[in-house]
């Protein structure tokens, strides 16, 4: 959204980010983590496959809010 600002031209302002996408985004984030931890720990699974299960996993679970909070912004 562009915006006149009187004397100063043209600025752009930018909308915050609704706290729905904050939510979805921190559940996404701690299951990351703990797909990360259970994934080190494991004798057959890495951390780093560990860790991009979490990814898909929590992204997959968070989808809604984060869909929400992008629509909404």
């Amino acid at each position: 959204m562009l915006a006149i600002a009187p004397g100063h031209g043209v600025r752009y302002c930018r909308r915050r980010m609704p706290p729905i996408f904050w939510i979805g985004l921190g559940i996404a984030g701690f299951v990351v983590l703990v797909g990360a931890i259970s994934g080190a720990r494991s004798r057959s699974a890495s951390l780093g496959s560990g860790a991009l299960m979490g990814l898909y996993l929590g992204v997959m679970l968070a989808f809604p809010l984060l869909a929400i909070g992008l629509a909404t912004s």
